[in-house]
């Protein structure tokens, strides 16, 4: 019984080291996200999209949601994400490729049908 009663002590100590350890822990906070490789849209636009707030808690799942938030978007070829961190400050740093936009598309010729048929496979 006395062994019994030694080996439970040690791992309640045990845990509570590992709880004490883990709850010290301080938790990452967001420093600064930089974004490169914009040509036409705007930093703040972007910025706005990712959601990401200076000081806000970081995590892997909002930094995975950021990323899909972006595709999405539809507006990048290509999306990439640095991450920098000491343990309690993250840096993010966003390097994007544009899409091309198509603003306008012209249909020419003498098949009024097809036009109509065209336009509706291209949603305009």
């Amino acid at each position: 019984m006395n062994f019994f009663y030694k080996n439970k002590l040690t791992f309640f100590i045990f845990l509570f080291f590992i709880l004490l350890s883990s709850s010290l822990k301080a938790q990452e906070r967001l420093v600064e996200v930089k974004v490169e490789g914009l040509e036409s849209l705007s930093k703040d636009l972007v910025l706005e999209v990712l959601g990401w707030k200076i000081g806000q808690e970081f995590s892997l799942k909002r930094l995975e949601n950021s990323l899909k938030d972006l595709r999405k978007w539809g507006r990048f070829v290509d999306s990439k994400v640095l991450l920098e961190s000491d343990g309690s400050q993250v840096w993010l740093t966003y390097q994007l490729e544009e899409g091309f936009l198509i603003k306008e598309v012209n249909i020419h010729g003498n098949y009024h049908l097809l036009e109509k048929q065209i336009k509706r496979v291209l949603f305009l």
